[in-house]
């Protein structure tokens, strides 16, 4: 015992070097034992025994007649009590979810017969002992409810406070997994913004960049899931919300599976919104296959592992692939010589009535201006005769004699101008692996080792120009490896060590289509300097890019594609590998002692992220060929025809250095300690007192290559903390007084009703990384920006042509910069709207979140359970962007103004325009009410229904701190923005279910295998919209705090009332007048509005959620007990509805003819089928 207490402290010592967040895995089985009168019975004798691989613990019980068996892993649990004088008892089965305490008490009676205790559904369903607000989704359940891919992370849908947050997927589109997830769900919880974790096996599973997971997990290899909404307990951290799932492990019986999910285009419905398109269905076809297996390790005559040495293992394999029919527009046989009259005569106008004024025609928007032309004075342009350019560059008619030529698709949308219909094939590539095993040393050593290996690609091919898509990716590589183990010093002082090793790799792109792009000489022919033969790159990073040479870029036809003329963009403007190693290690000591069982922990997490990118674009979106900047006619609209013309809005490229290495390479060091105590109060009342230590480390540069910046400097600078004489490369603190505490209270009035509440803080210690903030002021990857804007008087002019793209790459030395100033300090260099983007000292303030519960369970009968319940939240210091260099409020008609007026323009000229960096300023606030219903197995049917009402509220929504400005009210007036979050869903409804026709006991035989052996399954989902705000397109304020209508009445149309062209009541919203004042229009500002619209943030309510997902499945026993043959049907959205999702909120009326405010403009997915067929053992 002596050398056992030795070797701990030892590692306890060694290990508390590093202090972080965990999640707990094991779980507690408590209870008291008293005689026929109530009186407690002090030196029971209790033995625990795990049903599934024989392993036994033996305890007696203290002199309150209590006993407990802590650091559990989760599976099916008998109870045995002995006690002289006394009938001996033995429970039923227990089933002990992860991170749970169950309660199994017994009343002994007197004499010799054996007792049989029933634990029922119902009572392992009530939460008895701990006031966390969580769902467990056990195995058989998980296993049996219609989920869209497999995906784990779809289970937390059917939980109260869950919703489907603002339909942001960023996370699941550059999480390193998750885009090989089909149809996966970003799922947000109450109160946050997407603050969810992603756990295996009780250790973290998020990515660092925008916390996707870092891999996916096969359906068959999972145990059960949990999803935590708050969890009072010290132990848990890093994340408000958690997904935490655990793995299966074998058992003392053979047992596994075989499987095959098929889907397939003919039997799925087309998308309801491309079927108002016209679009037909495409073909598709996915298979995932694969098969699990476990047991004892045995050998014969040499090894039985019977209750000791168990595996499991498992693989799974992804292939889907779809022929995508897609519209775009291409220009005619005309338009590639710069004739565009063709667009005079379908929107017929005198070009010479287009004045700007409120009294022009609506179609003057598609009258094209000739960008030489521009006059200072007037701020206006001559168009061209008859929308004819004149002499339009014969480099961009070059590109556009690549493109295909139109098809004669004709849209039915109004203002949709595609005519052009092809088929690209998109698909997704997923292996999965699994091995664990379970060795049981003694009845005080239990250890498990899982390796998990995932990898993946997402395919795209085909498009306008094959030759030069790139788009399969990203595509990634991860393995990661677990040891857990248990150690129980003496029965009531256990100790629980968790370790992990993460490797994750991921890329953009298939390096075998960068490879084409590179050597396709036509687009290169057009451009200068497409490539550095790889300079500045070390071999390093050349291993990992798998190219051969640096030679892709970006052509891009307007910002995004909200552009007209965007779908003619080619290429790519990045080019990157990412790298991922995450270290973590977490040991909870847990003590019983007398009614109190305290527990210290501590977890540590070594994240780091090392990328490198090739990075070249040049951008058309000027808006050169509109009437003049401060129109707002709509002219310009036509980006393929300022394509034409050939003047240049931005290029952009990276800065190789002449040697070193210049790898973005970031460490994000976490750690956090705590300690709580769970007391048995009285026979009644548990309460769980904790206090939690976060340590959240500023992340820094490993090779000390990035940018910060320095406010010491006269007019600033940027530096290199490491490289940069005098400075460190940890030259930001930490927090230091992150203490979070934590309250829960559990009182049973009775053996079936159980009040619960709860308060605690929570710190988002590892969600907020600020990468981006870092990344785009590296030289490497930020750059050189060569902006057409920065280098003339008025920003309307333009510089840069075709012929420009691009200069020569600047090659500095490792720790310089491209513009030095003062020692080795400097910048990337300068152009107006061209923001930077930092952290500095005031950045590293950890947001938290307050949540608080109160609840109250009622068991209904055996396997029935009710809940109803308060969640409430204040979430502080939430980060947002923070442009240092803010102008004071005012009107600023060009970005030159707005330049000038920047504080550092004085001070510096031609050295800053925005810098943004992070400040956590912001707050929410979230209250919901909850009701749930809960069955097992009662007459059939297992159910999880619940409804939530809730509000959150704050002035803006942002997953991180690179979220950007406030859109209303700007960084002046946030109180403008105060409202519902962009993530509010004020109802939610979700009924999981699984329902077993009766008929397995029937004494027919015929009877028996006909009506036996169903089952149906759903899952039912309502949900309320999300908020949005509409905008003005028209008239503007010109005061950078976002432009609004007026709003007259209810936008908000009765269900009855609504249509695909007028989801909402349009006439509600009226721009404000423009300006008649010969001040601004003898400027050539004709859409300066007399005031500003009193449109509040997200009044108006988007499309919500009806959607049933159905399931079918007949069993047939075959070849012996405990063996069957599934067959299985499932059906998402089984009825077809067409569920609306995306409306256009942009108020455009006064200068688009074609307007498209108040049409849907996108939907969810229309019914799609899946067949399955398992063989389970």
């Amino acid at each position: 015992m002596r050398r056992d207490r030795g070797l701990f402290l030892l590692a306890f010592c060694v290990l508390a070097t590093a202090l972080f967040a965990q999640v707990i895995i094991t779980s507690t089985i408590v209870g008291t034992i008293t005689d026929p009168q109530g009186a407690v019975i002090p030196g029971a004798k209790i033995t625990l025994t795990n049903v599934e691989t024989g392993v036994q613990w033996k305890e007696t019980t203290n002199a309150a007649g209590d006993y407990q068996f802590p650091n559990l892993i989760a599976g099916r649990y008998k109870v045995e009590v002995t006690k002289e004088g006394f009938a001996k008892a033995i429970s039923t089965e227990v089933p002990l979810e992860n991170g749970t305490t169950k309660r199994v008490n017994f009343a002994l009676k007197i004499g010799q017969a054996e007792q049989i205790v029933e634990v029922s559904s119902a009572a392992a369903l009530l939460k008895t002992d701990d006031a966390n607000v969580s769902g467990i989704i056990e195995n058989k359940f998980a296993a049996d409810l219609p989920i869209q891919g497999r995906n784990y992370l779809n289970y937390a849908q059917i939980l109260p406070n869950f919703n489907s947050g603002t339909g942001d997927t960023s996370r699941l589109a550059w999480g390193l997994a998750s885009a090989t997830m089909p149809g996966a769900m970003q799922l947000n919880v109450g109160g946050t913004e997407y603050g969810v974790g992603y756990y295996v096996d009780g250790l973290n599973n998020n990515d660092n960049w925008v916390e996707g997971p870092v891999m996916n997990v096969n359906q068959d290899t999972i145990q059960e899931v949990k999803a935590e909404v708050s969890n009072y307990s010290a132990e848990y951290g890093r994340d408000v919300g958690q997904i935490d799932v655990t793995s299966k492990s074998g058992t003392n019986a053979f047992h596994g599976s075989v499987y095959d999910t098929f889907q397939n285009a003919g039997m799925n419905a087309v998308d309801p919104y491309s079927k108002f398109q016209g679009i037909p269905r495409s073909a598709y076809h996915q298979n995932q296959y694969g098969f699990t297996v476990g047991g004892p390790v045995y050998i014969p005559k040499v090894f039985n592992g019977k209750n000791k040495l168990f595996f499991f293992g498992s693989f799974e394999r992804l292939r889907n692939r779809g022929s995508k029919q897609y519209t775009a527009y291409v220009p005619t046989d005309v338009e590639r010589t710069g004739d565009f009259s063709a667009w005079l005569t379908r929107f017929p106008v005198n070009p010479t009535l287009c004045d700007g004024s409120t009294n022009a025609p609506a179609n003057c928007r598609y009258v094209i201006y000739d960008p030489t032309t521009y006059n200072p004075t007037t701020q206006l342009r001559q168009f061209f005769s008859n929308n004819i350019i004149t002499n339009p560059n014969a480099n961009a008619l070059a590109y556009l004699s690549h493109f295909p030529e139109p098809t004669g698709y004709v849209s039915p949308v109004q203002g949709d101008f595609d005519n052009f219909a092809g088929t690209h094939t998109s698909g997704l590539n997923n292996n999965n692996y699994t091995i664990r095993a379970d060795y049981t040393f003694t009845s005080r050593d239990n250890v498990y080792f899982r390796w998990l290996r995932d990898n993946g690609s997402a395919i795209n091919e085909g498009g306008l120009v094959p030759e030069l898509n790139m788009n399969n990716g990203p595509l990634h590589r991860v393995n990661t490896y677990q040891v857990h183990y248990v150690h129980a010093f003496t029965p009531t002082f256990t100790n629980e060590f968790n370790v992990s090793w993460t490797k994750g790799y991921n890329f953009s792109d298939d390096p075998a289509q960068a490879n084409r792009f590179s050597q396709t000489s036509w687009i290169h022919s057009l451009f200068q300097n497409t490539s550095t033969n790889m300079a500045g790159f070390t071999s390093y990073d050349k291993s990992l890019f798998n190219i051969n040479n640096d030679a892709t870029f970006s052509v891009n036809l307007g910002w995004d594609n909200t552009y007209f003329g965007n779908d003619l963009s080619l290429g790519s403007t990045e080019y990157w590998y990412q790298y991922v190693p995450i270290f973590q290690l977490s040991d909870n000591l847990a003590k019983v002692i007398g009614r109190h069982t305290v527990k210290f922990g501590y977890y540590m997490a070594r994240r780091y992220e090392r990328d490198n990118d090739v990075v070249r674009s040049v951008y058309f979106a000027g808006n050169y060929t509109s009437k003049g900047p401060n129109i707002g006619d709509g002219s310009g609209f036509n980006t393929i025809a300022e394509f034409e013309t050939g003047f240049v809005t931005q290029m952009g490229q990276r800065t190789p250095v002449s040697s070193g290495d210049a790898s973005l390479y970031f460490g994000m060091p976490e750690y956090s300690a705590y300690v709580t105590d769970s007391w048995q109060a009285t026979r009644k009342l548990t309460v769980d007192l904790g206090l939690r230590y976060d340590l959240p480390m500023p992340a820094y540069s490993v090779n000390s290559y990035w940018g910060v910046l320095d406010q010491t400097y006269p007019g600033w600078r940027m530096i290199m903390p490491g490289l940069t004489p005098g400075t460190s490369n940890h030259p930001f603190s930490a927090a230091k007084k992150d203490l979070a505490p934590r309250i829960g209270l559990a009182y049973r009035l009775d053996n079936k009703t159980v009040v619960r509440g709860g308060y605690g803080i929570f710190y988002e210690s590892g969600r907020f990384k600020f990468l981006d903030q870092m990344f785009w002021n590296s030289p490497g990857y930020g750059g050189q920006t060569y902006s057409s804007a920065s280098m003339v008087p008025d920003p309307a002019e333009t510089f840069y042509t075709l012929a420009d793209a691009w200069p020569a790459a600047q090659t500095v030395g490792r720790g310089t910069w491209p513009n030095p100033l003062g020692t080795d300090g400097g910048t990337l260099g300068f152009c107006v709207g061209c923001n930077y983007a930092t952290t500095d000292a005031k950045s590293w303030v950890t947001p938290y979140i307050q949540r608080w519960s109160l609840d109250i369970q009622r068991e209904l009968g055996k396997a029935v359970v009710a809940s109803v319940g308060y969640v409430g939240s204040k979430g502080t210091h939430l980060p947002i962007q923070y442009d240092l260099n803010l102008p004071p409020e005012g009107t600023y008609f060009n970005s030159v103004d707005f330049y000038n007026a920047r504080p550092l323009t004085a001070i510096a000229p031609g050295r800053w325009d925005g810098i943004n960096s992070v400040r956590a300023i912001r707050s929410n606030n979230y209250n919901a009410m909850n009701a749930e219903l809960k069955t097992r197995a009662w007459h059939g049917l297992t159910s999880q229904v619940s409804y939530t009402w809730s509000k959150q509220m704050d002035n803006y929504f942002g997953e991180s701190g690179e979220g950007g400005a406030r859109q209303l009210g700007g960084q002046w007036h946030p109180e403008w923005s105060y409202g519902p979050s962009d993530a509010n869903h004020t109802n939610r409804f979700v009924a999981g279910l699984t329902y077993a026709l009766p008929g397995k006991s029937l004494q027919n035989r015929f009877l028996r295998e006909v009506v036996g052996y169903w089952q149906l399954s759903s899952i039912s989902t309502f949900e309320s919209g999300a908020p949005i705000t509409v905008w003005n397109n028209y008239t503007s304020s010109y005061d950078y705090m976002g432009d609004v209508p007026d709003q007259t009445c209810n936008g908000n149309l009765p269900r009855g009332k609504r249509t695909f062209t007028q989801y909402f009541n349009v006439n509600c919203y009226t721009e404000p007048a423009a300006s008649t004042d010969p001040t601004y229009t003898s400027q050539g500002i004709f859409n300066y509005a007399v005031h500003r619209g009193n449109e509040k943030r997200n009044n108006l309510r988007q499309p919500g959620i009806n959607n049933w997902d159905m399931g079918l499945q007949r069993s047939f026993p075959v070849f012996g007990e405990g063996r069957q043959l599934v067959f299985r049907a499932d059906a998402f959205n089984a009825f077809n509805h067409s569920q609306w999702q995306y409306i256009d909120n942009y108020d455009d009326r006064a200068v688009n003819p074609v307007s498209q405010f108040g049409y849907i403009t996108g939907a969810r997915p229309g019914r799609r089928m899946q067949l399955d067929m398992k063989f389970v053992f």
